[in-house]
């Protein structure tokens, strides 16, 4: 196993590709945070903050880790070599687990120069060292997590073709689909069972609760299980005559089955570390009592939404995960909606919202916004409106808020 791991390494480090890669990614993720102006861009925002990271990462990493994957079973089975492993006296399971611990050490290799950037805003902060270490190291963890998942999706698509080509794509197209693609599933209008269930498949949804610094049991059983699924699938899926094997058919479904259970059983189960320098996402214990009495389903409309300048864009967030620590503490359902009163296209039906708004007590504050014919002004929501049992309250995030 440590000769297949250390033959996969080389065999990367070798190539042109793998250096372009790493490359690719580093170059990008520079220019978008220290050089190209926008909502990445740290010295621009003016917070000491690596989000603009942790939000670039996992996508740059849905072609940086097909990359790195694409030849791992695919280039064996083209070569011929794939019958020489496969009769070595090692087991299937140990086969993969050597590759894709060898793409782990890769994805690592990557990151490692990633902690220039964090140095750089360390010393940056006024004062320096204004950073939430804490929160960071979460979101390094939850990135790494987030990778050990498209590595597993990638070496299951390596190992469905000899073509590196139709690997890489195959790859992408998965991983996307398990990032993003169930979440806009999700939150298509489909029934409230069903909505729970595709988004508990997306990648993002927990990797927006880690990414934030906070360590989730259920967020790593995730994890940790999706990607030990992937592995025994394409532990499955290196040799077609094992499926007429009874043994190993049940020997597979019944680990498949464990993994599922233990799934279920992790969501009965709340243990939350926040790693947060000011404990931000943790809830007192008066707020989760009142919590866990909640004796029907919640709802909470959102209307911060749209193009925010940094500090209410970090403001959105906060509440958006905060609102999930609730829902995490709560015996019955809390839906979030998110609603930009600016989306209604018609003006008239856009102004009777926004005056409904304001009449339920949820107070507009202005805000400045360049555009490309100069400075314009607009009235934006940072509030919310929170409907249980009949009833409807609202709820302002800031403190003084004049229009």
């Amino acid at each position: 196993m440590y000769s297949l791991f250390k033959k996969e390494i080389k065999a990367f480090l070798g190539s042109l590709i793998g250096y372009l890669a790493i490359l690719v990614f580093l170059l990008v993720t520079g220019l978008f945070l220290w050089v190209f102006p926008g909502m990445y861009n740290i010295p621009e925002n003016g917070y000491a903050t690596l989000d603009g990271l942790f939000e670039l990462a996992p996508w740059l990493y849905l072609f940086l880790i097909p990359a790195i994957t694409m030849r791992f079973f695919a280039d064996e089975k083209r070569s011929g070599t794939i019958e020489i492993l496969l009769t070595r006296p090692i087991s299937d399971f140990r086969l993969v687990a050597a590759k894709f611990l060898a793409g782990l050490v890769l994805v690592a290799i990557s990151l490692l120069p990633t902690l220039i950037y964090f140095l750089s805003v360390y010393l940056l902060g006024n004062p320096v060292g204004n950073i939430d270490a804490g929160a960071t190291w979460g979101s390094f963890i939850g990135l790494f997590f987030l990778a050990a998942i498209y590595l597993s999706i990638g070496i299951f698509a390596s190992s469905l073709t000899d073509n590196q080509i139709v690997s890489f794509i195959l790859a992408m197209v998965l991983s996307f689909v398990f990032y993003l693609g169930f979440e806009f599933i999700a939150t298509s209008g489909i029934p409230y069972i069903l909505e729970q269930l595709f988004s508990w498949f997306s990648i993002n949804t927990h990797y927006l609760s880690i990414s934030r610094g906070v360590i989730d049991m259920r967020d790593l059983v995730y994890f940790i299980g999706m990607t030990f699924l992937f592995i025994l699938i394409t532990v499955g899926t290196l040799r077609s005559k094992k499926w007429k094997q009874r043994k190993f058919r049940t020997r597979f479904i019944t680990t498949f089955v464990i993994t599922l259970f233990i799934f279920w059983l992790s969501g009965n189960f709340l243990y939350r570390i926040d790693l947060t320098s000011d404990k931000r996402y943790s809830l007192s214990k008066v707020s989760t009592e009142i919590v866990a009495e909640f004796e029907q389903p919640v709802e909470i409309e959102f209307y911060l939404e749209g193009e925010l300048e940094p500090g209410l864009r970090k403001l959105q967030q906060e509440v958006f995960e905060k609102s999930a620590v609730l829902n995490a503490y709560s015996d019955e359902n809390i839906r979030i909606y998110v609603r930009d009163p600016y989306r209604i296209s018609n003006p008239e039906k856009r102004e009777n919202f926004i005056e409904k708004l304001i009449q339920k007590g949820v107070n507009p504050t202005s805000f400045r916004q360049k555009t490309d014919q100069g400075v314009s002004t607009k009235l934006i929501f940072p509030g919310a409106v929170i409907r249980y049992d009949g009833r409807e309250m609202p709820v302002n995030f800031l403190k003084y808020n004049p229009v």
